[in-house]
């Protein structure tokens, strides 16, 4: 390992950490997972709307929450469930 360029080891790092991704998380089920836990989010959104909070202010915040919710279903990190959401642009569902 200590002999593969530093480049090529962070291309293999990240593609083995995205295979795991898509293997533990499907996209339909994370899909189905962000929209059913919305309804957890309601109130914090609504808190935001009600004192003027942009919603790019809010948005990393809700993703953080919905990973959180949703990361016990496939047995996996809160980061992995986060960062799949960022990769299928989740976030768009987040009112």
């Amino acid at each position: 390992m200590e002999e593969v360029d530093k480049r090529e080891y962070n291309r293999m790092e990240f593609q083995g950490y995205a295979f795991g991704g898509l293997a533990l998380v499907p996209s339909n089920e994370l899909e189905n997972g962000v929209r059913g836990n919305l309804k957890e989010l309601a109130p914090y959104i609504n808190a935001c709307k009600e004192t003027e909070i942009a919603r790019d202010d809010y948005v990393s915040y809700a993703v953080d929450l919905l990973a959180s919710l949703i990361a016990p279903t496939f047995d996996v990190s809160t980061e992995v469930v986060e960062k799949r959401i960022r990769y299928e642009k989740l976030e768009r569902l987040i009112p």
